[in-house]
């Protein structure tokens, strides 16, 4: 009985909701649709997965300003697909529902306007590239009690910032120290273009991925201590880099 009452109580753990690393390019699963699984109401295209909602795409890409509802047809809007904004140029803010769990690969791509995000309590997994060409994009926020992300000077990163997870490209200085908590750097953490001219990345940052994490690496130069995993790294994807003592790094 005892072992029974044991097995149990591991498959309750199990299932309740986790942090999920979704910067490596992998996206929710689920089931694949069919065309007559998705519907519409309002603005939205959407389909039910798991008791709740999962917006696939807004219709109207002329509006400024969008709120995206709780709830569509009495159930809870949880998951953001990707791609659901694609191509709305002049939306300059788009609020996220408190009952979203779930941003699914780059929602945002190509919202040039859109100036600033706030990831809700509940998200507990955002996929990769979640800003992607989000040129006018200064700040990213994570509201209070979210366990899964935070956000220092405007940058997103995981809840103990030892993974910096976007910085936005519409961020208007010329230069970002990396802080000393991060240990893992992504292929999408810097997006499509940024304003940064210098990047300073110190020697805790011991994870990169392969290949530049820049689209266009001859605008920026990386300052780096001598011997760091981050000099080799510029060393090997050909990047414009100095060597620095950055024992003084205090961030």
């Amino acid at each position: 009985m005892k072992k029974g009452l044991a097995v149990f109580t591991v498959l309750i753990c199990f299932c309740f909701a986790s942090c999920k690393d979704g910067a490596n390019g992998s996206t929710i699963s689920s089931e694949t649709s069919s065309y007559q699984d998705i519907q519409s109401a309002n603005e939205y295209d959407y389909e039910i997965v798991d008791d709740g909602i999962k917006i696939i795409s807004h219709n109207d890409n002329q509006e400024n300003s969008i709120i995206i509802p709780e709830r569509i047809e009495g159930k809870s809007v949880k998951v953001l697909g990707g791609d659901t904004f694609y191509q709305h140029k002049n939306t300059v803010a788009i609020s996220l529902p408190q009952s979203l769990t779930t941003i699914e690969g780059s929602p945002f791509y190509r919202c040039y306007s859109l100036q600033e995000i706030t990831i809700p309590s509940g998200v507990t997994e955002i996929s990769s590239n979640p800003f992607f060409r989000c040129s006018a994009l200064t700040e990213i926020r994570v509201a209070l009690g979210n366990t899964c992300y935070s956000a220092m000077d405007g940058v997103l990163f995981n809840a103990d910032k030892t993974e910096l997870i976007a910085y936005p490209e519409g961020k208007l200085s010329e230069s970002y120290t990396v802080p000393k908590s991060v240990k893992k750097l992504n292929i999408d953490s810097f997006g499509y273009e940024t304003k940064l001219k210098r990047l300073t990345i110190p020697s805790n940052v011991v994870e990169f991925p392969d290949g530049s994490m820049f689209v266009f690496p001859e605008k920026i130069t990386l300052i780096v201590e001598s011997g760091s995993v981050a000099e080799k790294y510029a060393i090997d994807n050909e990047l414009k880099y100095e060597i620095k003592d950055l024992a003084s790094v205090s961030k």
